[in-house]
């Protein structure tokens, strides 16, 4: 059987949106978390590209779970040379899109991200979906553009919320998620 195939024609897609379908009574959406993961591309791939931190050729894409670590959805793989909020706006709609065909409400949904997110595009491609985004400002961040948001009360930073966050994590590296 050729693997490529079924993918190109979106059969993976149908199959996991119907999954979703099946078992939304089931999901946590009181919160929904994303990150990014690099991922070592030892046999290489389409999308694989040097990054540094790793030393390793790596393929890069941006995960989205529920808030017990279910993971909902992800992005199209980018090269592992672009940080996380390379083309946001289009991959966040691209995981967004997902969720609305299984039947997922975004409108009212608190987001959890790290300080990784924490830019005027993401938070605009949030706002967009109907998604309130919860992300921790990142201290390399200019204090005279980036803070002004979180001053001027447009961008709320709820740290217990954000203490949610780490479901992810343990789904992104295998480990159980306990809250």
């Amino acid at each position: 059987m050729d693997w490529a195939s079924p993918s190109k024609a979106g059969c993976w897609t149908k199959i996991w949106v119907n999954i979703l379908k099946e078992n939304l009574k089931h999901l946590d959406l009181s919160s929904i978390e994303l990150d990014g993961s690099h991922t070592p591309a030892k046999n290489g791939g389409n999308a694989v590209g040097y990054q540094g931190r790793k030393a390793s050729n790596t393929t890069n894409s941006l995960f989205m779970s529920d808030n017990q670590g279910v993971m909902l959805s992800m992005s199209t793989p980018q090269e592992g040379q672009h940080h996380d909020l390379y083309q946001i706006q289009e991959l966040f709609n691209e995981i967004c899109t997902l969720l609305k065909e299984a039947g997922i409400d975004l409108n009212g949904l608190f987001l959890n991200a790290d300080p990784g997110f924490d830019s005027e595009n993401f938070c605009q491609a949030c706002q967009e979906q109907g998604i309130f985004p919860n992300v921790k400002p990142n201290p390399r961040n200019s204090s005279n553009t980036k803070n002004q948001p979180y001053q001027n009360g447009t961008h709320i930073f709820d740290e217990q919320l954000y203490k949610d966050r780490s479901v992810i994590e343990h789904s992104n590296d295998g480990r159980t998620a306990s809250h």
